[in-house]
């Protein structure tokens, strides 16, 4: 599950599926709010995603063994850090009074934060796979 988030997260920063569902339910979300009605559809549909994640992480964790699961909780750390770009620093470009400078760097900071933390998971990957493969070579075991 962790592989097909990541999947969905990289292609999401580069097509903006959320947004797009965002903009296509906001007449659905509540609209007397500080925050555009579009926003709370982008916030349903990372809840959504989110909630199907993290289920399936507890059922995985729940059956795995120590080493598994640590892997699995780095890259769920990875994956929760693009959720706070995504989600938090998304909502900052839009809540309360804002200079466009404002909307620029929030933007900026959302973005390029989800592109980091999708960066860094996928390095923590390749290193939790290498160590693997190493291990695996000298004939260790747990």
């Amino acid at each position: 599950m962790n592989a097909l988030l990541f999947v969905y997260l990289t292609a999401d920063n580069a097509l903006q599926f959320h947004e797009q569902f965002g903009h296509w339910i906001a007449p659905s979300m509540p609209q007397s709010t500080p925050l555009p009605a579009n926003d709370w559809g982008e916030m349903l549909l990372f809840a959504l995603i989110g909630g199907a994640w993290l289920v399936s992480l507890l059922v995985a964790l729940v059956r795995a063994e120590l080493r598994p699961a640590a892997h699995a909780l780095i890259l769920a750390a990875g994956v929760a850090g693009a959720a706070v770009f995504g989600v938090v620093a998304d909502a900052a470009t839009s809540w309360g009074d804002k200079t466009d400078y404002w909307i620029a760097f929030a933007a900026r900071l959302e973005d390029g934060g989800e592109f980091v933390m999708i960066i860094a998971t996928f390095l923590a990957c390749c290193a939790i796979f290498d160590i693997e493969r190493r291990r695996g070579a000298a004939g260790e075991q747990d």
